[in-house]
């Protein structure tokens, strides 16, 4: 994962963030319940945010929207990615030679 967590020096507190700066975990020591509530309401908070970004834009172009009539969605914290398959080698160089061919 390339998001990064840091923890305060007592270790009472540990804050998870993604790469784009979204807050995927956060940890409290004494009280898990608020941490966890508190994650549950930055997510709210985003998919209110994205809902926001979408009605104004549909608004600035009109009702031209088409494929953005599809329902906003933002992952879920701690929700990874899937991953891209990876590429399949190929691993038969028969046909490369360092000689060039007339």
């Amino acid at each position: 994962m390339a998001g990064q967590t840091v923890s305060s020096d007592d270790k009472a507190l540990s804050v998870t963030a993604a790469p784009n700066g979204a807050l995927l975990d956060l940890r409290i020591a004494q009280n898990p319940e608020l941490a966890a509530r508190l994650v549950e309401l930055v997510r709210q908070a985003r998919e209110g945010a994205a809902a926001n970004v979408l009605g104004e834009f549909r608004n600035a172009i009109g009702g031209q929207t088409g494929h953005l009539d599809t329902e906003v969605s933002v992952p879920a914290f701690g929700t990874p990615e899937p991953r891209k398959p990876k590429p399949v080698e190929d691993e038969d160089f028969s046909d490369n030679s360092i000689y060039r061919r007339p």
